[in-house]
């Protein structure tokens, strides 16, 4: 006698298939996200240690500014592209001797993030 499944025990497979989805997309997105920001906050430790490198190395008080990824990436010698999920900033004072750097998420959702001479990066909620 041959075996096989019936409609009911197929039907059954997909709905707890459905269920474990409904659970494991989410969190899949949610891990996305975190790689996401731990990439922007490294990528904003190096700009930092980048900057301090650039005024010991041209025996300078000054920072150097940037507009874009790839001037700061030229100006700093660093590799920014990462995912390209972000436009990479470098603003500074007049006198050169403080600095900002920012990180904009260019897709949804989006988001920044900064770092300056003395603090850690951080998301900016009011950026």
């Amino acid at each position: 006698m041959k075996y096989a499944f019936t409609l009911i025990e197929l039907m059954i497979v997909v709905v707890i298939l459905g269920v474990v989805a409904t659970f494991l997309i989410p969190n899949f997105s949610n891990t996305r996200e975190r790689a996401a920001d731990t990439e922007v906050a490294t990528m904003l430790q190096s700009i930092k240690s980048a900057e301090k490198m650039y005024r010991m190395r041209n025996d300078s008080d000054r920072y150097v500014a940037c507009t874009n990824t790839t001037l700061c990436e030229g100006q700093l010698g660093l590799d920014l592209q990462g995912d390209g999920l972000w436009n990479y900033s470098v603003t500074t004072t007049m006198s050169g001797t403080l600095f900002e750097a920012k990180a904009k998420r260019l897709t949804t959702p989006s988001r920044t993030w900064i770092v300056n001479e003395s603090s850690e990066p951080e998301k900016c909620t009011s950026c």
